[in-house]
Order: C-alpha cells, then structure tokens, then sequence
C-alpha cells in the first residue's frame, strides 16, 4: 500500500471526527439546515449572487438550491432582487436578519478553530492552513 493511501485512510478517518464536533454545534444553535446555513456563508463571504453561482459554488442542482433559497426566503434569511446586468437573472441578497446569523455563525467558527488551533503549535497551524489551501486549489 502506497504512503498515499494510508494517510488517505487516516484522514478519511480523522477528517468527518472533527468536522461533526466542530459543525454540531453550529447546526443544533442555529435550528437552520446545514445546506442553508452553508448557502448563508456563502453570501456572506462573496456578497450577492446569482443562482447559478450559488449552484455551482454549493455544487447542488438549480432545483435544489431554488428549494434552498425558498426556504431561506420564508424564513427571512434572503431576498431575490433582479439582476442590475440581466433582468432575466436574480441575485440573492441577505437581509439584515441573513447577515446577523451569517456574522453569528462565522463569528462561532472562528470562535471554534481558534480554539483548536491553539492547541497546536502556530508553526503547525500555519502548515495545516496551507495545506488546506493547496487542497482547496486543487479540489
């Protein structure tokens, strides 16, 4: 077996243990569904977008994040507004409710890693960020 693939092993291991302690507790605080509160993130981060790029940044079906967003909307997270560029297109925009969850939410990541990464060494912590990186560049 190629080193590869053992630390492939390790991580497929590792990886979902610390996303599930990490993660629980932002989806039992907030009572919003983890795709929501992920489609939130990403407007929060990347300002208002169109459908497709949520699709496509979510990796999810056009049917699928309509369903996503109406909900988001019913509950007052989002609002669609038409395109400036293209009429035809609608951008979805948080609302001031959408950005104060999205703000609790990054907030309590970071809150989260800040403290698991103090646990480690800031050389280790630098090195583990880059790498995720790298593998997000490459994903």
């Amino acid at each position: 077996m190629s080193r590869a693939r053992e630390i492939a092993q390790e991580v497929t291991e590792v990886m979902p243990q610390i996303i599930r302690r990490l993660l629980f507790e932002f989806f039992h605080n907030f009572g919003i569904p983890q795709a929501q509160l992920f489609v939130l993130i990403a407007i929060f981060q990347k300002g208002p977008q169109r459908f497709s790029a949520l699709s496509d940044n979510m990796q999810v079906s056009a049917p699928t994040m309509t369903g996503i967003v109406d909900r988001l909307e019913q509950s007052g997270h989002v609002r669609r507004i038409p395109d400036p560029d293209d009429r035809r297109a609608i951008q979805v925009h948080l609302t001031s409710k959408g950005k104060r969850t999205a703000r609790k939410l990054y907030d309590l990541a970071v809150d989260r890693w800040t403290g698991l990464l103090e646990k480690i060494s800031f050389h280790d912590s630098k090195t583990f960020v880059d790498i995720l990186r790298r593998m997000r560049d490459v994903l």
